[in-house]
């Protein structure tokens, strides 16, 4: 499972093992902080699929999953 996270650098990635608790516990961890805490938005698709769906809890994930941040108006 790979998320792709877009932000000030660019976008960075993190990869977890779907195998690994461990790594699944990480993988909630970091979506709940993204989503709820940043205010991010996330959108997830199988690998190899070209349409991203929009989620809103860690139970939707799929194999990619991109955040991106709320748009801030000045």
């Amino acid at each position: 499972m790979k998320f792709f996270i877009l932000d000030q650098t660019g976008h960075s990635t993190l990869t977890f093992d779907d195998a690994n608790v461990v790594d699944l516990e990480q993988a909630l961890t970091e979506f709940n902080d993204l989503v709820k805490e940043r205010k991010f938005t996330a959108a997830t698709r199988r690998k190899g699929e070209t349409e991203y769906t929009k989620v809103k809890t860690a139970q939707e994930l799929q194999d990619e999953t991109l955040f991106v941040p709320a748009l801030q108006g000045g």
